[in-house]
């Protein structure tokens, strides 16, 4: 479905295994070569202005150094040719039809398939039945803006896929329900975009706004969680901006301090709660 270590990392000694093709849509695949591409290599500087933009310390930027290149240690070697996933292009397996439905968001062209016939959706990451997906910012591209292309994302499956569908998510339990499922996110979507402008009356650096999106405190010294907890953050941010929410001034040292336009009350809409969780 995408290219997270948790769900790519054994596709290529699974291709070498059973001799057959590795199939995934064109940005996931890339997108995986590039993270194996960066195993051994050193820390590059856009890393570390990125988190230290976000407001890192030493000692955060010294455990990102640690940490650099190991999800590309958990892909087995891919096959350097593949076949493409198109979005809506139709897969005939065994003796049922399924239609790829991309999405975006967690990851950049993430890979679902429908079936009309068997009323099933097999959802991946894009859609989970307890929490969010992590949408987040990279390194690689920081000024890029995840949230519009997962908004767009939610809005897309509920016009093209029923609500009484089976939805087979590749972590937790299948459910059923997924137009409400959508809804939930739009909600948490709509709340956290009011409970960030409300809390920027003042400038506040991206680590500083993690006890608004997250109900668990997030530890510096845990690496990982710490990146993730960054990474969507910055997504909310870079959303704001293009929406007009906020402004972003750059200090002399490299870091963003955000400050919002105006606020805006929070609707009474439940919020499901994100949680910065490893990738999905």
């Amino acid at each position: 479905t995408h290219q997270h270590p948790d769900h790519v990392g054994m596709a290529g000694w699974l291709t070498e295994r059973f001799g057959c093709p590795l199939w995934m849509t064109r940005l996931e695949y890339l997108h995986s070569l590039a993270t194996v591409a960066e195993t051994g290599q050193e820390v590059p500087r856009e890393g570390l202005d990125f988190y230290r933009r976000a407001g890192w310390d030493d000692g955060a930027l010294d455990g990102y150094r640690q940490r650099f290149g190991r999800a590309g240690r958990m892909i087995s070697r891919l096959p350097r040719s593949y076949r493409r996933l198109n979005d809506g292009e139709t897969l005939r397996i065994g003796a049922h039809t399924w239609q790829v439905l991309t999405g975006q968001g967690h990851t950049p062209e993430h890979a679902c398939l429908y079936s009309h016939e068997l009323a099933v959706l097999i959802a991946g990451d894009q859609i989970l039945p307890r929490i969010s997906p992590n949408v987040s910012v990279h390194p690689m591209e920081p000024e890029a803006n995840p949230f519009a292309g997962w908004q767009a994302s939610l809005s897309r499956f509920r016009r093209l896929v029923p609500d009484d569908v089976l939805v087979l998510p590749a972590h937790n339990d299948p459910f059923e329900g997924l137009h409400a499922r959508l809804d939930r996110f739009e909600q948490s979507l709509w709340r956290d975009r009011a409970r960030l402008r409300n809390a920027l009356g003042e400038p506040r650096r991206a680590i500083d706004l993690f006890g608004v999106l997250f109900a668990a405190p997030v530890a510096a010294n845990d690496a990982l969680q710490y990146a993730l907890a960054t990474g969507e953050t910055v997504a909310y941010l870079n959303y704001l901006q293009v929406l007009g929410d906020i402004d972003v001034r750059i200090d002399d040292a490299g870091v963003a301090w955000y400050r919002a336009v105006a606020a805006i009350e929070v609707p009474p809409a439940t919020s499901m709660p994100t949680e910065a969780a490893l990738p999905t």
